[in-house]
């Protein structure tokens, strides 16, 4: 049951890159598109960190390397 939570996250996180990426460099180049790209980026992010953290990636240096300098901590409350 843990391998298909894992997957739902990782999946999630990847449809937030994409939801992020189209609202961002979308034809219509609204102040509020851009704010709202930025929330779904920092949540599909702090989802791609869960499923990282889960899968025991940060165990080479360059992952340390990459989860020091791109701080993707967000309180996400009923999962750990």
């Amino acid at each position: 049951m843990s391998g298909f939570l894992n997957t739902i996250i990782l999946l999630g996180a990847v449809q937030g890159f994409i939801a992020a990426g189209l609202l961002f460099f979308s034809s219509r180049n609204r102040r509020s598109n851009r704010y709202l790209a930025w929330i779904i980026l920092l949540i599909a992010l702090a989802c791609f960190n869960l499923y990282s953290n889960q899968k025991d990636w940060y165990g080479s240096d360059l992952a340390r390397l990459l989860g020091v300098i791109i701080p993707t901590v967000i309180i996400m409350p009923g999962y750990s």
